[in-house]
């Protein structure tokens, strides 16, 4: 039987194309219209796995998955880095005769650059998807979309610049979401959220355990605790897979430490090798 993988959807977005990396083009695709409803195929059982867009090299994180990602208990059980390559997409005969620019917006982010050097009148868009914002594209003549060449096949778009992405390597780093934790490689990842006391020296305390434990960490990031002003959840991802002992002990500690705790998973690290 085929594995159901959901994903941020129309067809030919860049979050397809992980999927396909991820799972190989047996599985079936379910194309989804938000990242909540990514979430939710798989929660309801409608998918057996989710793959959500986390971080990208120039933008950031992607608030809305690490918002996801606190509230499931879906777990992380694999990631992947993949290349972006931004075209900007249309029907019209140039790029000069585009008046509207639709994309997502962390897309929108990504080619900023560009767009404020050779479309600097041009309005811009957010669109829930590139695949959306290629959609739209092809129902205007003015109208242009920031999306792969992909898109372009699919909505039978014109490639009217290519390589617009202000940083030539942006790249995005996504991951998917099932049950179950997957075995330890000895390549791999842990992430988890937690939420330190509020009080002068909590989070040096809190990165003191790492460092006691032996425990490289490779990314810090807060984002505000839902339903109190102005405390924050800290997402974490280190070195490590919660098998190991030196990982497991300063995990324990970290339990004890903080008032809000969840691992988010233990998984294959990207840069390991092909997954």
């Amino acid at each position: 039987m085929k594995q159901r993988v959901a994903y941020l959807g129309p067809r030919g977005t860049y979050s397809e194309l992980a999927a396909r990396r991820l799972f190989g083009d047996g599985a079936q695709l379910v194309a989804c219209q938000t990242l909540d409803d990514v979430v939710r195929a798989v929660e309801e059982g409608r998918a057996e796995f989710g793959v959500l867009p986390i971080e990208n090299s120039a933008e950031g994180s992607i608030h809305r998955t690490l918002d996801l990602l606190a509230a499931t208990n879906l777990t992380v059980q694999r990631e992947l880095v993949l290349p972006i390559g931004h075209q900007l997409l249309g029907k019209a005969a140039t790029y000069a005769d585009v008046t509207e620019v639709w994309a997502h917006p962390q897309a929108l982010g990504q080619c900023r650059n560009w767009l404020a050097r050779c479309l600097p009148a041009a309005t811009q868009h957010a669109a829930r998807s590139n695949g959306e914002a290629a959609q739209v594209a092809a129902a205007s003549e003015h109208a242009a979309a920031i999306a792969s060449e992909t898109a372009a096949e699919l909505y039978n778009l014109h490639v009217l610049a290519k390589d617009i992405a202000d940083d030539p390597h942006n790249t995005t780093r996504f991951v998917s979401l099932g049950t179950g934790q997957p075995a330890a490689t000895g390549r791999d990842r842990t992430s988890l959220v937690c939420s330190p006391p509020n009080k002068v020296g909590s989070l040096y305390g809190l990165l003191g355990i790492f460092a006691k434990h032996q425990v490289n960490l490779t990314r810090l990031e807060s984002r505000p605790l839902p339903g109190k002003a102005w405390d924050y959840l800290f997402y974490i991802d280190c070195d490590g897979h919660v098998a190991d002992d030196n990982l497991a002990a300063a995990l324990k500690e970290v339990q004890t430490y903080t008032a809000h705790y969840k691992l988010l998973g233990s998984y294959p690290r990207a840069d390991g090798g092909q997954l």
